[in-house]
């Protein structure tokens, strides 16, 4: 017969496995900013196949305003997108969710806007969508995140 001291010692263990499944099983959030929708469709097919809730926004205003209401956890963010300040969007969009990860999507990329984007923060800089790093990156995040 258990004493008042363990049952409550099981009832912490137990709550506790349920907070780590609950954790576990969270949907992570990214969103995909997309102006021209030009990777939207794949990204937003792949990333729904893995488990993943996605977000889209397809100007700057609107990643803003998602970003701050919807607090992703990762940012696939295509740095042709214009709106509020273009390129500086980046800062803003960590000032928004200051936890999530950038991962910039370029189109024309070169070496100086992919320092520039490490510098100001972004993860990870990329010419075309590389699923494997994508992967690891929301490996990554999920297992800093919990």
């Amino acid at each position: 017969m258990p004493t008042k001291g363990s049952q409550g010692a099981q009832n912490a263990q137990t709550l506790g496995s349920n907070v780590s499944l609950a954790s576990e099983n969270a949907q992570f959030k990214i969103l995909v900013v997309d102006a021209n929708q030009f990777f939207t469709p794949f990204v937003e097919k792949f990333l729904e196949t893995e488990g993943h809730q996605v977000l889209k926004a397809f100007s700057a205003d609107e990643a803003l305003a998602m970003t701050s209401a919807s607090q992703p956890d990762l940012i696939l963010f295509d740095n042709g997108v214009e709106g509020s300040a273009g390129r500086d969007m980046l800062s803003d969009l960590l000032v928004a969710q200051n936890s999530a990860a950038v991962v910039v999507l370029a189109r024309n990329p070169t070496v100086s806007a992919s320092a520039e984007a490490i510098r100001r923060g972004a993860v990870d800089y990329q010419e075309a969508l590389d699923v494997q790093k994508l992967k690891e990156i929301i490996e990554f995040q999920k297992s800093a995140a919990f």
